[in-house]
C-alpha cells in the first residue's frame, strides 16, 4: 500500500487572504463553551471560528480582545470621546474634515 502525499496548494497572485471572518462575540461564546467542557474542535465548528486561534486564546498565547494592525496611539476611551465629538458636530451641521480629525486626535495624543 502506497501512502498518499498531501497535495500542496499554492496561493495565486489574485487570491485574497481571509482574515478575521468572525466577531469578538462569537470568539467569546466559543471560549465560554470550552470552559463549559466542550472540545476545541466542536466549539470552533459550532461558532465558526478558527480552531488554532481559539486554542491560542484559551491557552493565553494571544489576548482575547486583540486587534489587527499597528497599535493605536489613542486609548479606547479617547477614541470613544473623539467619535462622540464627531457625531455631535455632524448633528449640529458641521461635518468634520480630515484635517480637523487629525488635529483633534493629535490634541488627545499629546494630553495622554
Amino acid at each position: 500500500m502506497v501512502a498518499r502525499r498531501k497535495k500542496l496548494r499554492f496561493r495565486k497572485s489574485g487570491d485574497k487572504l481571509k482574515k478575521l471572518q468572525y466577531s469578538e462575540e462569537t470568539m467569546l461564546a466559543a471560549i465560554e463553551d470550552l470552559r463549559a467542557g466542550l472540545p476545541v474542535a466542536t466549539a470552533a465548528k459550532k461558532h465558526i471560528v478558527p480552531r488554532a486561534t481559539l486554542r491560542d486564546k484559551v491557552n493565553g498565547r494571544t489576548p482575547v480582545g486583540r486587534r489587527m494592525g499597528p497599535h493605536s496611539i489613542l486609548s479606547e476611551t479617547e477614541e470613544k470621546v473623539l467619535v462622540k465629538w464627531i457625531k455631535l458636530m455632524s448633528e449640529k451641521g458641521f461635518p468634520s474634515t480630515p484635517a480637523m480629525l487629525l488635529a483633534s486626535a493629535a490634541c488627545y495624543a499629546d494630553d495622554g
